[in-house]
């Protein structure tokens, strides 16, 4: 696993799963073994095409129970009237589900997909650490990275915050296009 000053004790949690992570996915891991033949030559976290799929799947694990969360807090909102009207109704279960549960979570929705976003736009200490700073060539690097290894690595401070004022932008506006289309109603 590669270290650069405190990002390993500053992202204790993340190294730990980023550990088994790379235990599962590497060439005598888990998965490759529990597949056999059908593992990837290379190995997932050094392979072009799986190694950015990889990494997606795993900040998806990470942040599903708080969004599941997010989710069960909405749905226990949803007043349980509206679903005995709309069984009185004759509603089906799946019209119940369109008609009743879906408005009922509809800001649930705009939150996860806004922090998903700026989540997804943020890592850094996945592709730093899955594959070692963005490889294989880099297939795997994120704006955050992208910005690490332009103003640290490479002396270029003043390029590394054109990309965050950039990366700032593209997010707020994602963002806004995400809320207006998820609450247009």
């Amino acid at each position: 696993m590669t270290h650069v000053g405190g990002t390993l004790a500053a992202h204790g949690t993340s190294v730990a799963v980023v550990a088994i992570w790379l235990w599962l996915f590497s060439g005598g891991g888990l998965i490759s073994t529990a597949l056999g033949g059908l593992a990837p030559n290379p190995p997932w976290l050094v392979n072009a095409f799986w190694a950015m799929p990889i990494i997606a799947l795993f900040v998806t694990w990470k942040q599903l129970g708080f969004y599941i969360l997010l989710y069960l807090a909405a749905l226990q909102n949803i007043p349980r009237e509206l679903y005995e009207s709309a069984k009185v109704d004759g509603a089906s279960p799946v019209r119940t589900f369109f008609a009743v549960t879906v408005p009922g979570v509809r800001a649930a929705t705009t939150l996860v997909v806004i922090l998903a976003t700026i989540v997804g736009a943020n890592f850094f200490t996945e592709p730093y650490l899955l594959t070692g700073g963005g490889g294989p060539d880099g297939q795997s690097i994120s704006p955050v990275l992208l910005m690490y290894q332009t103003g640290i690595e490479q002396n270029h401070p003043g390029y590394a915050a054109a990309i965050g004022v950039l990366l700032a932008i593209a997010v707020m506006v994602v963002s806004a296009i995400n809320r207006f289309l998820l609450e247009k109603e």
